[in-house]
């Protein structure tokens, strides 16, 4: 079970049953939720500078410690900007293919359903 707060549009509060991907996630989620793990061991091996200068921030010094001040404002540690500019635009391969409303018409209409080799054309069209 779990508990949902939701902000907006209004507050809200309810219970509903986990997602089915908490235990078995899809390929593109476990795929990203990997990438994410290499880049947070990766991020160890740079220096707070080394990532200021690959995100396009600034050091700066919080009571006490450092963390990185990204160009829009936002306040980092080191390890969330740089997984945040790895990851920013990085697409799994493996991500579903969304179907255009036009084509899922066409093919409730002319085919029982779409045929495979459409689907790929598509994609790589798109790309």
């Amino acid at each position: 079970m779990q508990l949902v707060l939701r902000w907006k549009p209004k507050p809200l509060v309810y219970v509903r049953s986990e997602p089915v991907t908490v235990e078995r996630p899809t390929r593109a989620q476990a795929q990203c939720r990997l990438k994410f793990g290499e880049l947070s061991e990766a991020s160890k091996h740079y220096t707070y500078e080394e990532v200021a200068e690959l995100v396009g921030g600034e050091v700066v010094e919080i009571n006490g410690g450092k963390a990185i001040k990204l160009p829009d404002g936002r306040i980092l540690m080191k390890h969330h900007a740089f997984i945040k500019a790895r990851l920013s635009g990085w697409r799994s391969p493996h991500t579903r293919v969304r179907i255009p409303r036009w084509l899922r018409e066409l093919s409730s209409r002319y085919w029982v359903s779409i045929p495979a080799f459409i689907l790929k054309k598509y994609k790589a069209a798109r790309k």
